[in-house]
């Protein structure tokens, strides 16, 4: 399973690409090794890079407001094609956004 997210609070980035395998060991890029858009997202783990394009299939967004932030969050299914090592593998996956602020 790959999870990219990529979320701003006020100036402050953050982000992160991870793979999980089937027995639910998690790696995960450095910080500075992921890169995301609405459909593409790359990170570099553990010397591999991993290139991705999503297509989505669904969505759900809330609005994340307390007196110390006001953030959207946006959460998508989505297929999924994952370029590495010369390789192309398809499958699913979740991809989350966050823009807003923090105080």
């Amino acid at each position: 399973m790959l999870w990219t997210a990529d979320t701003n609070f006020d100036l402050d980035k953050y982000d992160y690409f991870k793979i999980v395998q089937p027995d639910g060991t998690m790696t995960a890029s450095e910080n500075r090794d992921s890169l995301h858009r609405d459909d593409y997202a790359r990170g570099v783990v553990k010397g591999t890079t991993y290139e991705l394009e999503l297509r989505e299939l669904g969505r759900w967004e809330t609005v994340l407001r307390t007196n110390l932030m006001d953030t959207k969050l946006r959460q998508r299914f989505c297929k999924i094609a994952v370029k590495s090592n010369g390789k192309v593998e398809t499958g699913y996956a979740l991809n989350e956004l966050g823009y807003g602020t923090a105080w």
